[in-house]
């Protein structure tokens, strides 16, 4: 007994241990949000970029540009479905090779698509990132999500965000 207390011990408690944790992680429910939790998470958050961009549009007010950042971020993160960290590590030069669907992209495939879908087409903006493992993660965009990003990269010089930073999305240490 004192042999196997020793020697083998450790290693089947520790194993059982972790086996039992796993099943009750694959078992725990999980509350999913409703529809109308999301729809209200959605209002707000463009809501919140409508008034940072009316600020903006006035004079560089840095919290502005700092919420229009997060607002930004948070928006594109729960369209996208993507990691944060994937997210949040968005490059300018990945944002600068952005890809629209129009007429001059493919002519032929735009032009096999409905009215409506070739509305639908014009509204959104994709481009890549680097995902887990270094592979490419199409990240999709609409219109007003594009021209924010566009609103905090104009205004990045003014809020203090150095050169050398290729990240679109900065926040300033200590804060």
């Amino acid at each position: 007994m004192l042999h196997i207390l020793e020697e083998d011990f450790s290693s089947s408690v520790n194993k059982t241990v972790e086996e039992n944790q796993k099943e009750k992680r694959r078992q725990k429910k999980v509350t999913l949000p409703n529809m109308d939790d999301i729809k209200l998470l959605n209002q707000f958050l463009t809501n919140n970029r409508k008034k940072c961009l009316l600020i903006l549009e006035n004079k560089l007010d840095f919290d502005a540009w700092m919420d229009l950042a997060k607002y930004t971020l948070t928006s594109v993160q729960m369209f996208n479905r993507r990691r944060a960290g994937e997210i949040e590590r968005i490059t300018i030069a990945d944002f600068n090779t952005y890809q629209t669907v129009n007429e001059d992209v493919d002519h032929d495939i735009f032009n096999s698509l409905s009215s409506e879908s070739k509305m639908a087409a014009r509204q959104y903006i994709r481009f890549e990132i680097r995902g887990k493992l270094a592979r490419g993660v199409p990240v999709l965009l609409h219109k007003e999500i594009f021209n924010c990003i566009k609103t905090i990269l104009q205004y990045r010089k003014n809020a203090g965000v150095s050169d050398s930073n290729p990240f679109v999305f900065w926040y300033p240490r200590g804060q």
